[in-house]
């Protein structure tokens, strides 16, 4: 884990979220159901896993797609 995720994930945990962490060896179909059995609606990726996780967060029904970075597609969380 990065620093910045680190970062991220206290701030969540703060604000009263659940934090669930995964692979990025996860394939699409793990991780798709790792969100939804945590009903997860927003999720925060790394820019070089933006495709697999916005595919498994479509899947699962997720709201919204954050990243640590720019990638096209997510809402960055970096300035």
């Amino acid at each position: 884990a990065t620093a910045a995720g680190a970062e991220a994930a206290s701030c969540a945990m703060a604000a009263g979220a659940t934090v669930t962490t995964s692979s990025p060896l996860a394939t699409r179909e793990e991780l798709t159901g790792q969100l939804r059995r945590t009903r997860a609606r927003y999720v925060l990726t790394v820019p070089s896993l933006v495709p697999l996780v916005r595919a498994a967060a479509e899947a699962a029904g997720c709201e919204e797609l954050f990243t640590i970075g720019h990638a096209e597609g997510a809402t960055s969380l970096s300035g």
